[in-house]
């Protein structure tokens, strides 16, 4: 989950200053959900993102994916047995993703493997996001 505030400079002399506010987080908000569905261009299955809105200057992208919260946050044990050739499609704090190879060949709850290392999607997008939404606000408060 990332949540995204877009900050907001002295309202005096500014007209219609709500509605740059709120298109300014609208436009955060579908760039936003552009980088996430990025990060699972590669995979089998589709991954829902749910942007919300509260307010006009507040959005928050969501998911109910489990597979997406073990790559995104890591995971201490893995159940898994991937194959010999197996190279991951992924790597942590890295977009965009690239080719992987190999997949699972055997789940037990008897495997007690090294976790997976946390992808950390979530932290890149924020630190990506920041200069877009000054850059957004910037262009629309200038087109007044």
């Amino acid at each position: 989950m990332i949540r995204a505030t877009v900050r907001t400079p002295n309202r005096r002399n500014i007209p219609n200053f709500n509605a740059i506010i709120q298109q300014a987080t609208r436009e955060t908000g579908r760039e936003l959900n552009k980088q996430f569905d990025t990060t699972t261009t590669t995979w089998n299955h589709n991954v829902r993102f749910d942007t919300r809105y509260q307010g006009i200057n507040k959005v928050t992208v969501l998911t109910k994916d489990k597979p997406y919260f073990f790559v995104n946050d890591g995971t201490r044990v893995r159940r898994a047995l991937m194959s010999p050739d197996f190279i991951s499609k992924s790597q942590p704090r890295r977009l965009p993703q690239r080719a992987g190879r190999g997949g699972v060949v055997y789940i037990s709850r008897k495997l007690n493997l090294p976790g997976i290392q946390a992808r950390e999607f979530d932290k890149i997008i924020a630190k990506e996001i920041k200069p877009f939404m000054v850059a957004t606000l910037i262009r629309l408060l200038r087109s007044v």
